[in-house]
């Protein structure tokens, strides 16, 4: 339990640190660097939370904190794609900058569906936390598909 607190502090201090390296230089590689940081540890996070939600007895402190993870980063990735920060090695599509109004959308349902699993995990229904996972996994692969590169 102690490392894994470490590790979310440590990852969230990198993805603060690029972050702020990323908004102070506005280099578009510094963005894109930005916004794989951050999918990193959502991803790490999310595959935490998976086991946690489908046992029969979710660990309800456990989920509420890995969920909060992936809620309090959600609006941070969604302001990461400022105009030309599409080029370099990046996966993101230009979808993403000629379809502004769909990817706004796309973040926002992301950012919800992030809000309501940490509500659902606070709330320490099992059900309601398997249900809400496979929702917002489903929000995350429905941005993959529309924005993301293969």
């Amino acid at each position: 339990m102690k490392s894994k607190r470490i590790a979310v502090v440590v990852s969230a201090a990198l993805l603060a640190g690029i972050a702020a390296e990323a908004l102070a230089q506005q280099k578009p590689e510094n963005y894109v660097r930005f916004r794989k940081a951050n999918q990193q540890v959502v991803a790490f996070h999310m595959r935490e939370l998976a086991p946690i939600v489908k046992s029969a007895k979710p660990d309800i402190a456990e989920a509420t904190r890995v969920a909060n993870v992936v809620a309090t980063l959600a609006p941070v990735f969604a302001h990461g794609f400022p105009a030309g920060t599409g080029d370099g090695d990046t996966r993101a599509r230009p979808e993403i900058w000629s379809q502004p109004d769909k990817f706004k959308q796309a973040m926002d349902r992301y950012i919800g569906e992030a809000n309501k699993m940490l509500e659902v995990a606070r709330s320490g229904n099992a059900d309601g936390m398997r249900t809400q996972f496979g929702t917002l996994s489903k929000a995350c692969d429905s941005c993959h598909d529309d924005f993301r590169r293969k």
